[in-house]
């Protein structure tokens, strides 16, 4: 006859998913990650107005407030209050991912994996 299992036994057992569904799971992750990022395409970041590095701030709200941050001439006073809102630097010219409009993911050079959202006119073709 076999020992009745533990109580923590059973609790493993039932916080255990069914393989089955582990697959379903992941296969519905997949699914839904392709479909969001169906339309990424490889481009080259320029920096503006011939600027030699391009910005990649950390999302949307920030890339907003450091422009206008920037536009205001804080970043000449005060660069700490600007630095918190970006995600890395790269050299004009550097290869992204764009996932949209403006976010990216950096995929060359030494900021490789840096990801977050730059101005729409510094995405090349």
């Amino acid at each position: 006859m076999p020992p009745n299992p533990t109580t923590e036994q059973r609790e493993l057992r039932t916080l255990s998913i069914n393989p089955s569904l582990r697959r379903l799971a992941l296969a519905s992750a997949f699914v839904a990650l392709t479909a969001q990022y169906g339309h990424a395409q490889e481009r080259t970041l320029t920096g503006m107005n011939g600027a030699p590095n391009v910005i990649v701030w950390k999302n949307h709200h920030s890339l907003q407030q450091g422009t206008d941050l920037v536009s205001a001439g804080v970043g000449k006073k005060n660069p700490a209050r600007i630095v918190g809102l970006i995600a890395c630097i790269v050299p004009s010219g550097t290869s992204a991912v764009v996932t949209d409009s403006s976010n990216v993911l950096v995929t060359s050079g030494e900021f490789s994996g840096c990801r977050g959202a730059v101005n729409v006119e510094a995405i090349g073709k």
